[in-house]
């Protein structure tokens, strides 16, 4: 449901959707409590009301902190492994410049299809949700060119081992970042923040002042506060979702454009 949102609106709406549905009601659960409860609006009941209210919002701020920082870290670290799987592929092409001209090109048609795959299939995947973790193109194929070569000079051992090593590189990151983007917030973190959020805005339809304008005012203003943490959880949850979203920019210029371009 969220990355629908996510893929469907642009921010503003987002912005608009989250910000006024939560103000909406709060307006509305305003207005119900003082025409059909007024005795629960009592000016000396509201030091316990603000009491409430101040202990409720300061463990859904704290939830929604927690909750956010952590979401943050995941988006910071997918766009991470993805721009370092694309130097990783191009560093393993610089290697193979060292081995002879047949595995050379071979080792370049696979990561031009591997690059392909991984703009084509893998991000687009990850952007909606439908992407099953499966062999891809062209990582077979690097495995088999150095399963086959074997080198014989000191300095072609060394570029050999260090392809080794970039393509454990490559496999690495590709691994987390698709794990960052298939994967979402638990069930229960959400539901202990969508009650402590539910409990914020139901506390604030007891406040009372010396308007029905200061209270619905008073009430929206929290409204708002949770409409608008809830938005940046429901950026940030899927990071390859959405407008703001990790880039793919890093398979699609460049030498890794080239060997795509070459080998589809």
């Amino acid at each position: 449901m969220t990355r629908a949102l996510l893929n469907a609106l642009p921010e503003w709406m987002l912005f608009l959707l989250f910000l006024l549905v939560p103000v909406a009601l709060a307006l509305a659960g305003t207005w119900c409590i003082r025409q059909y409860f007024p005795g629960w609006k009592r000016p000396a009941s509201q030091d316990s009301v603000g009491t409430v209210i101040g202990i409720v919002s300061t463990f859904f701020a704290l939830v929604l902190a927690f909750t956010i920082v952590n979401l943050y870290q995941r988006y910071e670290d997918a766009s991470y492994r993805v721009n370092a799987t694309a130097a990783s592929l191009v560093a393993l092409t610089h290697d193979a410049a060292a081995f002879p001209h047949g595995e050379e090109l071979r080792i370049d048609a696979a990561v031009g299809a591997y690059t392909t795959h991984l703009r084509s299939v893998v991000i687009p995947g990850l952007r909606n949700g439908t992407y099953s973790p499966g062999t891809d193109p062209g990582l077979g194929i690097l495995y088999q060119v150095l399963e086959s070569y074997h080198p014989t000079t000191s300095w072609q051992v060394s570029f050999y081992d260090a392809s080794i090593a970039e393509l454990g590189t490559i496999l690495t990151n590709e691994e987390q970042f698709v794990a960052d983007g298939t994967s979402s917030l638990p069930g229960a973190f959400l539901a202990l923040l969508a009650v402590t959020a539910v409990l914020t805005l139901l506390s604030s339809f007891l406040l009372s002042g010396e308007s029905v304008t200061f209270e619905a005012a008073l009430s929206a203003s929290i409204a708002a506060a949770v409409g608008i943490g809830w938005l940046a959880v429901a950026i940030l949850e899927y990071p390859f979702s959405g407008s703001v979203s990790v880039s793919a920019a890093a398979f699609a210029h460049g030498y890794l454009h080239h060997l795509s371009s070459l080998h589809p």
